[in-house]
């Protein structure tokens, strides 16, 4: 994957603008409530893969 500058600008300018709000609007504390937040979803992501992963090696022992 190699996305043209304009897109890895603009989704610089995003993550920046975002981190700069949470740091006005909360300071540091809702800076990691953001982050907190927006890597919760990514814990059921996870969980599955964990389970996958498990289930490959018993198939290959078998």
């Amino acid at each position: 994957l190699n996305p043209p500058n304009r897109i890895k600008f603009t989704w610089g300018i995003i993550q920046s603008l975002s981190a700069a709000i949470l740091l006005w609007s909360g300071g540091l504390k809702g800076l990691q409530t953001g982050a907190i937040l927006a890597a919760f979803p990514f814990v059921f992501v996870i969980i599955i893969l964990i389970v996958s992963l498990l289930k490959s090696f018993q198939e290959e022992t078998r």
